[in-house]
């Protein structure tokens, strides 16, 4: 054969050989390249944030279930105070209808007694009139 077919089979050969290596060492994870050092860099700029951010909720949620719980407390306070307050309404609701129909009562009295009163002043006028 000759040299340059030889050569020339060497090149068509060597060729994507030296493709492939030149890629898979651009690619191999590490960070040699300025662009993938600024992806690199980006990429942990980028999970510092988030976990700052996490970290920041994770304070908010913590503050979220304190209030929640006082709030739950707070809530079971005022329940039992308004089972207590209802009670007591209906107490004074009940003395309010007993005193009213006591105040009927004494009402229908005074009417009668106020009759009984104007029938003996009649009386009594009409007896120092005879007398």
């Amino acid at each position: 054969m000759e040299p340059t077919i030889i050569l020339t089979l060497i090149g068509i050969l060597a060729a994507p050989l030296l493709g492939y290596l030149a890629a898979a060492r651009r690619l191999s994870g590490k960070v040699a390249s300025s662009e993938a050092a600024d992806l690199w860099e980006e990429s942990r700029s980028i999970r510092q944030d988030y976990q700052k951010r996490i970290e920041e909720l994770n304070k908010v949620i913590y503050n979220c279930q304190q209030r929640i719980d006082e709030l739950e407390r707070r809530n079971d306070q005022l329940y039992l105070e308004n089972g207590n307050l209802k009670r007591m309404i209906e107490g004074h609701e009940a003395t309010i209808d007993e005193l009213r129909s006591q105040l009927h009562r004494v009402s229908e009295e005074n009417i009668t007694l106020r009759d009984e009163n104007v029938k003996l002043r009649r009386r009594v006028t009409e007896l120092e009139s005879h007398g």
